[in-house]
Parts: C-alpha cells; structure tokens; sequence
C-alpha cells in the first residue's frame, strides 16, 4: 500500500449530517457552499451518502469565518480562498476528539448564536409578513368597498345628470315658448291700438254725420219761399258733403272690417 492511500485511510471523514450538527450550520447551505465556493468536495460513497474530511472542515470553518465573523460578501470568498488556500490552513482545523465528542469551538458556538438570531429575525419577519398580510387584505377589503360606493354614487350622479339634462331642455323650451307668445302679445296690443283709433275715428265720424243730418232737416223744416234757391243750393252743398263723408265712413268701415 502507498503512502498517499495510508495518508487517505488515516485521514478522519464525516458524514454532511455530521458536520451540520457539529457546525450547527443547516446542511442545505452546506451543499450551496460546495457548490458556490467550489474549494472543497465532498467524496461519494458506495451507499451513495456525501463525505468529508478534515480539511473540507477546514475550509467550511473558513468561509462560515468570512461571511459570518468578518462580514465579507459572497464574491469576495473566494479570492480569499485562493490566496489561503497556497498557505497553511491548519490553524482552523478541528481536533479530532473534539468534533467526535460533539463538543463545539468558540466559533461554532459563535455560529449556532448567529443562526438562532437568524431563526429568530425570521420569526419576527414572518410574523411581520403576516401583520403586513392582514393589514393588506383590510386594505383591500375597505378599498373594495370604497369602490362599490363610488360605483353606486356615480351610477347616482349619472342620473341626475341626466335629469339635469332634461330639465334643461324643457325650461329651453318654454323660455322658446314664453318668447314667442311675448312677441304674439306685443303684435296683438299693437293691432288692438290701431282698432281703438280706427273705431275712435268712426265714431267721430258717424257724430258728424248725425250732426250734418240734423242741420239738413233744420234747414229743410225753416226754408221759405223767398229763400228757396239759396237754400236749396246750400242744401245741395250740405248733400254733397254728407255724400263725401259718407263715402269716407264707408272706406273706414271697409278698414275695419278687414
């Protein structure tokens, strides 16, 4: 047998369960890590189950050391582990007595308090969510509500618009009508002033035709013989200016009529 497969046997493997409890780190984030920071791997095993050794320890140790204790970012892993990885690295491994026993260093206890911190932020964050669930389910719960109201007040402002419209149209159209009808009455108070003057003037008219017919029969009831001619030539006048104004009455009469 070689030295490197002495070297191989001698050398202590765990199982991913194992190192998860001995590290107290979960064992999905033990498989990103193999897969994100690719400086160790596991080796498989006939039953399929994932192992490894102390140096894989060593180099988890190292990273969990970075992210957790000196606050590095994700990209900045692995030209860390570049550079230590050319160095001696010894110095994070575990004893061997130690992690079989179970016992846990400083930095794992370090580890496990920073991962019930991180239960517990989670705790609080998901509790939180579930305020903020609720709280946006009541918001959406009023917001519906508020939107069914506006709904039904604008279903209710339409149809008063719609009144509104209508009453519009009507008092337009009475104002149309009231307009007409003034300029109906105005036509009819100005043909009923000409009327009043037309009737007024045959009025006057017909007395001065009672007054002429008097005269001609006072005239006619006290002429004599010695005034005859002249009588009768004034009455002829007379006659002839009855004739004349009956004539104007008879066209007046003829306005009125029409």
């Amino acid at each position: 047998m070689s030295a490197a497969s002495d070297m191989v046997q001698a050398e202590q493997t765990y199982s991913l369960s194992e190192i998860a409890e001995g590290l107290g780190i979960p064992t999905y984030r033990l498989r990103s890590w193999e897969n994100f920071y690719p400086v160790f791997k596991a080796s498989r095993s006939e039953d399929g189950q994932s192992y490894y050794t102390e140096s894989d320890i060593s180099v988890i140790q190292r990273i969990a050391e970075l992210l957790y204790k000196e606050g590095r970012k994700s990209h900045e892993i692995m030209p860390i582990l570049r550079e230590e990885l050319g160095q001696n690295i010894s110095d994070h491994k575990f004893a061997d007595s130690k992690f079989k026993a179970g016992e846990k260093a400083p930095l794992i206890e370090e580890l496990s308090k920073e991962n019930d911190h991180f239960r517990q932020e989670n705790a609080a964050l998901q509790e939180k969510l579930e305020e903020q669930e609720h709280q946006h389910q009541t918001i959406q719960a009023e917001l519906s509500e508020a939107l069914s109201i506006l709904g039904q007040e604008n279903a209710k402002l339409q149809t008063e618009l719609e009144e509104a419209r209508k009453y519009k149209e009507s008092f337009n159209s009475a104002e149309e009508e009231v307009s007409r009808l003034t300029t109906e009455l105005k036509c009819a108070e100005e043909l009923h002033a000409h009327d009043k003057d037309v009737i007024a003037h045959y009025n006057s008219v017909e007395d001065d035709n009672k007054n002429l017919r008097m005269r001609v029969q006072e005239l006619e009831q006290h002429q004599d013989l010695s005034r005859a001619k002249r009588q009768d030539a004034e009455i002829a006048r007379l006659r002839s200016g009855l004739e004349n104004i009956l004539s104007e009455l008879s066209e007046l009469k003829k306005l009125f009529v029409s």
